[in-house]
């Protein structure tokens, strides 16, 4: 069997130069193979969705530079039921928690936040409208939305669409409410 190194492919697209002399550099120095094109790819998990593939590529940069997850000093609660074109509940919290975000089992109280659980995003600035939210509720949009929304310094409810945008881009993205 071959080491788990030698298995390990990457792709990107879209980079930019230097982001791709980057992943060249991690490609040989974690000894993978770079690829062009997702077709050339020995196997890809058929069932990864692209934002779970880009969030896996992440969590390898984060590991490898020890850089905390995209959604670290995040806690999330996902609002209401999950349908297409979202994938399903059990699934979403794979997604967050792979980001290193936290999921909550029930809707924060935004007057009793515990004292633990007061922390900021480390990839967001202190000025940034992210910059001090710990807690975030996601929803689908759609008929069955929250009938209370939050916009506070510590509590963001956002469409489930904004955590996917986060992903794309590889950041904490401004609310759009």
């Amino acid at each position: 069997m071959k080491p788990l190194l030698n298995r390990i492919v990457l792709s990107g697209c879209g980079l930019s130069t230097e982001q791709t002399r980057i992943l060249d550099n991690l490609a040989k120095e974690l000894r993978a193979r770079m690829v062009t094109d997702f077709r050339a790819m020995d196997h890809i998990h058929r069932c990864c969705s692209e934002a779970k593939m880009k969030l896996q590529l992440h969590q390898i940069w984060c590991f490898y530079y020890k850089r905390p997850g995209l959604f670290n000093g995040c806690h999330m609660f996902l609002w209401g039921n999950f349908s297409d074109p979202y994938p399903s509940r059990k699934e979403l919290e794979t997604l967050i928690k792979a980001g290193g975000g936290i999921v909550l089992a029930r809707e924060p109280n935004p007057e009793s936040i515990p004292e633990k659980e007061q922390t900021v995003p480390f990839h967001s600035n202190v000025d940034d409208p992210l910059g001090n939210c710990s807690h975030y509720i996601l929803y689908q949009e759609g008929n069955s939305e929250p009938q209370i929304k939050y916009d506070m310094a510590h509590i963001k409810s956002l469409p489930l669409i904004w955590l996917y945008s986060c992903i794309e881009r590889f950041q904490l993205l401004p609310p759009f409410i």
